[in-house]
């Protein structure tokens, strides 16, 4: 974790009491808190849960100091590899190949879209329009993370081939969702082999 911004666990609770609706954690040594209003578990180095990424003074994106980017990173692809998600709506920890039941909510049309009649505030989770979903946010989720750690090369490559292998599966679309599938599965299981490993 980075010195720079680091407070003291006295520095924390006068810092943080700044703001209303704190969350009112023990200012204690378990944590690594900084001014940016980041806090960071002591032993595994990982963004406290529940804590978003807004200032909460000027309502604007925190930005990180040092290592700090790479700790979102990590945090955001362990919570991804643990969602993997299926297309009869529910989620898994590992990467789970098309059962039949799946492909009965793929062939299913009233699940053909993303949104039922279209409202966004209604998102279907099932069926390829919940596959939709997934190839769209979470492409996009990648390419904020990939801006926490642009300056590593090969984290910007697996970033890079993991998007690739989403838009590969949306361009195939779902008149082949079996083809489509196996890209959803190889972008999966990057994600799968960098939470193994230590970033």
């Amino acid at each position: 974790m980075p010195d720079e911004g680091r407070l003291s666990s006295e520095e924390a609770e006068s810092h943080f009491s700044n703001f209303q609706g704190h969350l009112g954690w023990e200012y204690n040594e378990d944590y690594v808190f900084y001014e940016n209003y980041l806090v960071f578990e002591k032993e595994s180095k990982l963004p406290v849960a529940g804590l978003n990424r807004m200032d909460p003074i000027t309502s604007e994106m925190i930005v990180p100091y040092g290592t700090q980017g790479v700790s979102f990173v990590r945090e955001e692809l362990m919570r991804l590899g643990e969602a993997y998600p299926s297309p009869n709506g529910e989620r898994h920890e590992n990467i789970v190949p098309l059962r039949d039941e799946d492909r009965t909510y793929l062939d299913d049309i009233q699940y053909l879209v993303a949104y039922k009649n279209g409202n966004e505030d209604e998102a279907i989770q099932k069926g390829w329009g919940g596959t939709q979903l997934l190839l769209t946010h979470t492409p996009q989720l990648l390419s904020e993370l990939e801006l926490y750690v642009h300056e590593h090369e090969q984290l910007t490559l697996w970033f890079q081939e993991t998007r690739e292998y989403l838009q590969a599966a949306d361009a195939i679309g779902y008149d082949d969702y079996e083809e489509a599938y196996t890209y959803i599965e190889a972008a999966f299981r990057n994600i799968e082999r960098m939470n193994q490993i230590a970033l």
